[in-house]
């Protein structure tokens, strides 16, 4: 009798995890100046590039869905200074102001926006 408790609870944890593995799926992405409305590397203020994900098998429901970067090839400025130059100069580099957001989510996939603002330039992102 004590064993088939065991052996019962034990199918019911495995059937019950097997459940909940199957509801994750993990994905990349990656996005430069050869993807379709690519703004990321132009001109300066509010720019956004949307791309839509679809999940490799449907959700039996809505998910929560987590996006974050893993790669930004952030453009920099070049600056010639001279070395014995008495004039005192103020040098700006770009800064990194960006932002991903996740929208349209549904069982099927989701739109990913990445937004940069300022005068960040961003070649590519993944």
């Amino acid at each position: 009798m004590y064993r088939k408790h065991i052996v019962s609870i034990l199918t019911l944890l495995l059937f019950a995890s097997g459940n909940i593995l199957a509801q994750f799926q993990g994905a990349s992405f990656f996005m430069d100046k050869s993807s379709k409305g690519f703004n990321l590397n132009a001109n300066e203020g509010k720019r956004e590039t949307v791309v839509e994900i679809n999940f490799e098998k449907p959700f039996a429901e809505k998910p929560t869905v987590l996006a974050s970067l893993s790669l930004i090839d952030l453009q920099g400025d070049k600056f010639e200074v001279e070395a014995n130059s008495k004039v005192n100069q103020t040098l700006e580099s770009r800064g990194l102001k960006i932002a991903v957001d996740v929208t349209g989510v549904s069982r099927d996939g989701f739109v990913l926006k990445v937004v940069v603002w300022g005068n960040t330039k961003v070649n590519a992102a993944g």
